[in-house]
């Protein structure tokens, strides 16, 4: 039998799922596609930059767990380090100026709750007062990104975060705090910060992958190449726990604490005379 042709679809971002699925119920509906998918001479598979965990659970059924690759798990409330309280008040936000009639939920489409803006277009799976045209008495609305596009002035804000600052503030959704505010990032080298946010994900005893991309934020093949290098290294067993190892090297990260700053020097404008010289030894 010849190899099976593999065709990719292809997507920025995906929060519900919808898209994807409904695109392909269309191409199958071909009588030569239908054909092709019963032979077994046709293979499809989507490949998407980001998606929520709704979306992921989705697609796979879909399509199959091994056709399914994206980089990133798009950040939702879920993910925020909102306490109860916090949480609550966004949600209620979202309801209060939610306009009337509006064909997706407060909380974005299917009730997404997605974070997730591109500096070329903003999904509809964030919630409806970021993008919506008008508020919910239908009078003007003055949204943060206009027509689901990013404003000129807005596009500098995306990707300037540093992968320090980025790391810590994961690190303090996670409930690390000590290492978010430690000097750990001094001395570490390579992908040493990979290894300690995956390190303190798996602290969290998560039971999937998916759940460790959603809580560290970090791209799938990175975290699937630092989890094997840390099966090697002895820090995570066969499972998603960690050894012994791992719970001590996570511990010294605590212990490293912030280098101490330079005190401000004071400058003179009066002249220096040395009173006396010296020579190395």
């Amino acid at each position: 039998m010849l190899n099976a042709v593999r065709f990719f679809f292809l997507e920025d971002f995906s929060g519900s799922g919808n898209r994807l699925i409904n695109f392909y119920d269309a191409f199958r509906r071909h009588r030569t596609v239908q054909s092709w998918l019963s032979y077994g001479l046709v293979r499809v598979h989507v490949v998407v930059f980001a998606m929520t965990v709704k979306a992921e659970a989705r697609l796979k059924r879909c399509f199959g767990d091994e056709r399914v690759h994206y980089h990133q798990i798009c950040p939702t409330f879920a993910t925020k380090s909102w306490n109860a309280r916090e949480l609550a008040a966004v949600e209620a936000l979202c309801r209060k100026y939610h306009r009337s009639g509006n064909f997706v939920s407060p909380y974005g489409f299917l009730e997404s709750r997605a974070l997730m803006a591109f500096s070329h277009s903003v999904p509809n799976n964030i919630p409806p007062i970021l993008w919506q045209r008008s508020g919910p008495t239908k009078k003007p609305w003055s949204s943060f990104f206009v027509e689901k596009a990013v404003p000129v002035e807005l596009e500098p804000l995306f990707g300037n975060a540093t992968p320090e600052e980025r790391a810590n503030e994961t690190l303090a959704r996670l409930g690390q705090l000590r290492m978010a505010t430690g000097g750990w990032h001094e001395v570490a080298e390579g992908d040493t910060a990979g290894v300690m946010l995956l390190l303190a994900a798996l602290a969290r005893r998560p039971r999937s992958l998916t759940k460790v991309l959603e809580l560290t934020g970090l791209p799938s093949a990175q975290i699937v190449r630092t989890l094997a290098a840390c099966r090697r290294w002895g820090l995570v067993g066969s499972s998603l726990r960690l050894t012994d190892a791992g719970l001590r090297e996570l511990a010294h990260a605590k212990t490293i604490p912030l280098r101490e700053e330079i005190a401000d020097l004071r400058g003179s404008e009066e002249p220096y005379y040395p009173r006396s010289l010296r020579v190395g030894r």
